[in-house]
C-alpha cells in the first residue's frame, strides 16, 4: 500500500509521476533557435465559401478513399471495446527497427 491508501503501482502512482504542469509556454520546449522568438501561425476565419487559408477543400473525397477508409475503419472495429496494448510493443519494435536501419546499427 502508498501513503494513500491505495495499491503500489495504482492509478494514483501513475497520475502523479506523469502530472503535467499546466504553466508551460513556448519558450519551455525544445524548439530549434531559428524557430525561438517567432509568433506561430493563425489562420483568420473568413466567411467565405472555401476556407482555403485553413487548408479546407472544395472537393470531397474520391469514392476509392472513402471506400479504404471504410475498409481500414472495419477492419478495427471489431476490437474497439479492448485498451490498447499499454506497453506499446509493437510502436516499440517499429521505432527499435527504423532506429537501427537508420543508425546502421
Amino acid at each position: 500500500m502508498d501513503d494513500a491508501g491505495g495499491a503500489k503501482g495504482s492509478r494514483g502512482d501513475h497520475d502523479q509521476a506523469y502530472r503535467v504542469d499546466q504553466d508551460i509556454g513556448l519558450h519551455d520546449l525544445p524548439l530549434r533557435d531559428d524557430l525561438r522568438g517567432q509568433t506561430p501561425y493563425g489562420a483568420p476565419q473568413l466567411e467565405v465559401p472555401i476556407r482555403l487559408n485553413v487548408n479546407e477543400n472544395p472537393y470531397p473525397p474520391s469514392e476509392a478513399l472513402v471506400h479504404d477508409i471504410a475498409g481500414a475503419v472495419a477492419e478495427v472495429a471489431g476490437g474497439l471495446n479492448r485498451y490498447p496494448d499499454r506497453e506499446a510493443w509493437a510502436l516499440r519494435a517499429d521505432l527499435a527497427d527504423y532506429i537501427a536501419e537508420r543508425e546502421g546499427v
